[in-house]
């Protein structure tokens, strides 16, 4: 036999053949012990388990149940939140509770409308209350300040609160009397104590307007008493009525409760006229003067005449 020291040995061992036997030959047949075919090299199936698979079974029974029982009540709780945050019905009241609680149902239509408009704003999270405001007064609530609170009224339902006008002054015209506020802003429905300032017309515009809506003229005076009404308080200065004189419309004169008589024109900004009149106010009494009247028409000056 050759023998080289690298040579590569391999096997000559006869691969042995599956033997066939009558099982392999036949179809097995069925047993009394179990209703399973059985084969070589087949794992025997056992219908009983042992007492720890059980338990491992059971236990991810369990767990599987445990699942879906939190998924549902997670989507109840979701639900429950939806609605809570919803603003299916709605309810108005007036801020401290001024005046009649049955007029602020025409809010609560107004604040439906506005929602119907945009309904993802029902959604609480999402209501802006400033456009909501700007809604109302536009569709004939010029008398509405503002919403300033909305809170939940159980599910599906939202309890807003409507903070209205204060009126400073109150006009007759035509047989209807206006309001005017701190801000200049003209509305016909008040819920307060009417205004103690009066505004005295003089000059006989009320009588020509009979019959008219508010004109520009009108509505820009009514914005400029009601602005220098505030501003004159704001300054300590109350006026106890408003006047316009006769063959005038550019002219107010503020009588204020001292008795002191202060003259404007609408043609000046509100502001600087007040600012005019303080300090003449002030100049006066650190004098010891006691005026009947100021004068501020003119930018920069003020003429005052003394009793």
């Amino acid at each position: 036999m050759k023998f080289w020291p690298f040579a590569k040995k391999t096997s000559e061992r006869p691969v042995r053949r599956r033997r066939l036997t009558d099982i392999d030959q036949s179809p097995v047949a069925d047993t009394s012990l179990s209703t399973y075919s059985y084969r070589r090299n087949a794992a025997i199936p056992n219908t009983d388990h042992s007492p720890r698979t059980k338990f491992h079974i059971l236990r991810k029974q369990q767990q599987s149940y445990a699942l879906l029982l939190s998924i549902v009540v997670l989507a109840g709780l979701a639900l429950v939140m939806l609605l809570y945050q919803l603003t299916g019905t709605v309810k108005a009241s007036l801020y401290g509770q001024v005046g009649a609680s049955e007029q602020a149902k025409q809010y609560s239509e107004a604040i439906g409308g506005y929602l119907n408009s945009r309904p993802l704003e029902r959604i609480r999270a999402f209501t802006d209350l400033d456009a909501m405001t700007e809604f109302i007064q536009g569709n004939g609530f010029p008398e509405v300040e503002r919403v300033v609170d909305m809170k939940p009224n159980g599910l599906g339902s939202s309890h807003f609160v409507v903070k209205v006008r204060q009126p400073l002054a109150a006009w007759t015209l035509d047989k209807k009397q206006y309001f005017v506020d701190k801000n200049g802003v003209i509305f016909a429905s008040n819920y307060f104590d009417n205004p103690v300032v009066k505004i005295s017309d003089q000059s006989g515009l009320s009588e020509a307007m009979s019959g008219q809506v508010l004109t520009v003229t009108s509505k820009r005076f009514l914005d400029f008493i009601g602005q220098t009404v505030g501003r004159l308080k704001e300054q300590g200065l109350v006026v106890d009525q408003v006047i316009m004189p006769p063959g005038t419309i550019r002219v107010v004169e503020m009588r204020l409760k001292n008795g002191l008589l202060i003259k404007m024109t609408v043609n000046r900004p509100v502001g600087e006229q007040v600012e005019d009149a303080a300090r003449a106010v002030d100049f006066a009494s650190r004098k010891g003067m006691k005026l009947r009247y100021i004068n501020v028409q003119v930018s920069g000056k003020a003429f005052y005449k003394t009793k």
